[in-house]
């Protein structure tokens, strides 16, 4: 999935797919899944404990270097965008992983996979 943001009147191209995992992994180490799992848990729950503003800032830069490779650095890139207002950003980012995330496999039997 593919989105622009609005960040301090700058429009930021942002993409989601399997290379945002790349990316995420070559510039800070980690697997993006649990900072995924932490985000989108903050998103649905709003409980301000459970967020972590550089795994937001790290996410939303690597799906602006997923659509743009020409990005800033990431410390450059931090430094040029300004104020970040997670509660405004949060939910666009949050957008962009549910849609990375989600399956779109159909179930074949559905009514196998509803059965307990």
């Amino acid at each position: 999935m593919e989105k622009t943001i609005t960040l301090n009147d700058k429009k930021i191209r942002m993409k989601a797919s399997a290379y945002s995992a790349l990316i995420y992994r070559a510039n800070f180490g980690e697997d993006i899944f649990p900072a995924q799992a932490k985000l989108i848990g903050f998103a649905s729950s709003k409980n301000f404990n459970d967020i972590n503003t550089v795994d937001l800032l790290q996410m939303a830069w690597s799906f602006a270097k997923t659509a743009d490779k020409e990005v800033l650095p990431f410390e450059q890139w931090v430094e040029e965008a300004g104020d970040f207002p997670v509660l405004d950003i949060l939910p666009q980012i949050a957008e962009l992983i549910t849609a990375n995330i989600t399956s779109t496999t159909k179930i074949k039997n559905q009514n196998a996979a509803t059965k307990k």
